[in-house]
Order: C-alpha cells, then structure tokens, then sequence
C-alpha cells in the first residue's frame, strides 16, 4: 500500500507549533495563476479567514508587467480579477486617496456567483454608523447631492457589470456624490440566489468598513508571510515593484479574531498571522463528499492538499486514504473535478 510523506515543516505545523516555526516565505516559482507579461513580477495574496474547516488559505496570483513601466496594487488587483474566473473585488472611489478595496469574492465562477450578490439597502439606511445621506445630502461631509431610491438599482447595474470586468464598482462615490457612502457592510452574498449549487456552496465573500475590513499587507521577494507590514497607505497610492507581495486579509472587528491565538498588530489591531499559502486553487464543499471511501479500481489519482491548498501528494485511486502516514488532521482530497475534506486521525 502506498504512503504518503509529508515533510517536517507541513508536519510541524499540522500539529500546531508556533507560527515562527511554521512561517511560509511565498515562492514565486510556485505561482500558477498569473497575469500579464513582462521581466517584473509581483504577487496577490488574499486571506479570508473563514471560521471553518472550508478556510481556502492564503490565495495567491501572480503578476507580470513590462520593465520600465509603473503599476499600482489598484491597477495590479483589477488586471489580475478581469482575467480570472475566481476573483471578484468590491471598490469605491472615496476622494483624493483614490480608490478603497471593500470586498472580496473568490469561487469557482465569480460570474455565478455574481447572481448571489446583493445590496441590503434597508440595513444600510439604518445603519447609525453611516454618515451618507441617502435621501438629503450631508453637505457638513461635502456631499453634494443624494440618490434616493435609485441607489438599489444603482447597485444592481454596478453589479451587472462586473460580469465584464470582475469589479464592482461602488455608484455611490465621491465622483458622484461628493462623499462616498462606506456601507460595504450591506453588500451580501446570499448562496441561495446561485443557480449552480456546485459554485454557491465553494463560494466566498468578505465586505466591509465597519464591522470588519481588508487590512493591507507589503512584503518582499524572500520574505517571511509573518513579516509583512501594514500598509500605511491604500492601494492607489501604493506603486508596486518588482518582487513585491500585496497581501489581503480580512479582519473583523469588535469582537473575538477568528482564528485562536492570531497576533494583532499593535498599532492597527489586525492579524499578522496567515494561513499556507494556496498556489493551487482548491475549492472545498461545505459538506464531504465521499471521496474517503471511494477505492474503486480507477486509475485515476487522487491529489492530497493542506486546507489552505498546498499540495502535498499524489496516490493513486486504490490506496486507502484514511491509512495515510501524515500528520493527524483535516487534508483536502481531490478526484477530477470532485473534492472533500478528509480527518485523518
């Protein structure tokens, strides 16, 4: 019967050593999923957090644009979601800084999952925390004018058009408006409005302002994950260069982090800690399917992952999964186009 090995890092990790030890430095080499030609690369990293076993991990892209040539993180992230079928971003443009990056979706198929996403205008109205006036004004923050009840269908069409770009871009902005309305909080994924269950259940969603928000990230080639610092400046001011790491990572706030035992920046409050870095993009279901027990004399083979989507072998269809001599833990099976999560113990 064959076994599958891991090494001493993956193993270390599995059973939870200190994050110094299980520090990742981000392999250019192993990127997949790029965009664009030219001698500079740069990478995307994107960290949802998700509180389950479902957590995709670190996700990465890569990015590639001619030498002599200037990019920012604004125009790097909107190159690679256009080009992607699984990446979806939410932005506003909020005055003189430029652009904010407000939400994030990652599935399968982003233009499916386009069809879950929606504006809680409602909520938003009553949201105390809100200072833009959907009806009157609020010159005294320099608004200039208000959308009333054209704002739902403001966003609608905001939405629709992402099918093209893989961008949302936020209508109630201060080009429009004067002042932005910061109501990412209310734009939702609702998984019971995509068609396709496949993609509704291994789709995700992160919007937000005040509830939670995406912390921003700077590295550099060769770099640690843990060593990262925070960007004191949003994306449209930050100009990439060659070998840079832009990471993103969701960080809710008032209340507990989502992962036990995060390292918060002091200064800002978000996480430092970050998951394995996912080169290969794995979709997992919510619910296992049963690829575990599935040893049929196919000759297909079945690809073993960490959660956050680091392969780390392959064995054949025949082997008994839950045999493995890995660490004890929750590993990602894929057979085809068909994964599960698997407890290995």
């Amino acid at each position: 019967m064959k076994k599958l090995l891991l090494n001493s890092t993956l193993i270390a990790c599995a059973v939870g050593l200190p994050a110094a030890i299980c520090a990742e430095v981000l392999d250019f080499s192993k990127i997949v999923h790029w965009t664009g030609e030219g001698d500079n690369e740069a990478a995307l990293i994107v960290q949802f957090d998700e509180p389950d076993a479902t957590d995709p991990g670190a996700v990465v892209w890569g990015y590639r644009w001619p030498s002599g040539e200037t990019r920012t993180s604004d125009e790097m992230i909107r190159a690679i979601a256009r080009e992607s079928s699984d990446l979806l971003i939410f932005v506003q443009y909020t005055g003189g800084m430029g652009y904010t990056l407000d939400g994030i979706g990652y599935s399968p198929d982003v233009n499916a999952m386009l069809d879950g996403i929606w504006f809680d205008y409602e909520s938003a109205f009553e949201d105390g925390n809100i200072s833009f006036g959907y009806f009157s004004p609020n010159t005294g923050m320099g608004q200039t004018s208000a959308p009333g009840n054209e704002a739902i269908g403001l966003s609608y069409d905001a939405i629709a058009a992402a099918a093209e770009t893989h961008v949302i871009e936020h209508p109630l902005n201060a080009h429009a408006y004067g002042y932005p309305a910061y109501d990412y909080d209310h734009w939702k994924l609702d998984k019971t409005r995509i068609a396709d269950a496949f993609v509704a259940d291994r789709s995700y969603w992160r919007s937000g302002w005040y509830w939670g928000y995406w912390s921003f990230w700077i590295g550099s080639r060769g770099d640690d994950m843990e060593d990262l610092s925070y960007s004191g400046m949003g994306m449209s001011s930050v100009q990439i260069y060659d070998g840079q790491i832009s990471g993103w990572k969701y960080q809710p706030l008032g209340g507990k982090p989502i992962v036990p035992g995060e390292d918060p920046d002091g200064s800002t409050g978000a996480s430092t800690r970050w998951s394995d870095i996912a080169y290969e993009h794995v979709f997992v279901a919510s619910e296992s399917q049963n690829l575990a027990q599935d040893t049929d004399s196919s000759t297909d083979n079945v690809d073993i992952y960490t959660l956050g989507g680091v392969k780390v072998g392959t064995v054949d269809a025949t082997t008994d999964l839950r045999t493995l001599n890995v660490a004890p833990g929750f590993y990602i099976i894929r057979k085809g186009n068909e994964s599960s999560k698997l407890l290995i113990k």
